[in-house]
């Protein structure tokens, strides 16, 4: 049986490595804002993330990716 670190991947038919493709042409799209925390390619891979995941909102999403679930009171103030 191979350990983790002996794993090698495909480098573009693999999960990682259409990930990684993905986010190059994310990268090519010009930013109209500039100067935002996030980048646009960073805001479309959590896009394709929350997609990919089946997450009915962005805030189910948020949580989910810090690790915590998203509070009921939060969403009920939506």
């Amino acid at each position: 049986m191979t350990r983790p670190q002996e794993l090698r991947f495909r480098r573009h038919l693999s999960a990682p490595g259409l990930l990684k493709l993905t986010r190059k042409c994310f990268e090519r799209i010009d930013d109209p804002v500039k100067g935002h925390r996030a980048s646009l390619a960073d805001n479309m891979m959590a896009a394709l993330a929350m997609f990919m995941f089946k997450f009915p909102s962005m805030l189910q999403f948020d949580g989910f990716a810090r690790g915590r679930e998203a509070l009921p009171e939060l969403i009920h103030n939506l």
